[in-house]
């Protein structure tokens, strides 16, 4: 292997560990989310809402420029997302999410 190889392969290596490591503080966030308001969102609306204010709150600190607690919030924004589509979506929804076609090439729009 030469060494660009070498760096791609570090590089992915790298990526894919820190994917699962966010995914990992996803999770995480998720149950906590779970624990301190455990009645399920009802509509899209009210995902919609709850994904709003923790983008509003990633903003201002963007705009303060304050990485970690930015980072922080797009953790819970991330999180929220998937709230949203497994309490109003439900197993249903996410099985029509795992086998549409369009999912598996939506890379961007």
């Amino acid at each position: 292997m030469n060494k660009p190889d070498q760096i791609m392969d570090a590089c992915m290596s790298d990526r894919s560990s820190s994917i699962m490591d966010v995914q990992s503080l996803v999770s995480a966030e998720l149950e906590r989310g779970y624990h301190k308001f455990p009645r399920p969102q009802s509509s899209l609306h009210e995902g919609y809402a709850v994904m709003l204010e923790e983008v509003d709150e990633m903003w201002t600190d963007i705009k303060a420029d304050r990485l970690a607690e930015a980072l922080i919030e797009a953790i819970q924004v991330a999180a929220m997302a998937i709230r949203l589509i497994v309490d109003v979506g439900g197993p249903d929804a996410i099985e029509m999410l795992r086998t549409r076609d369009h999912i598996k090439r939506m890379g961007g729009g």
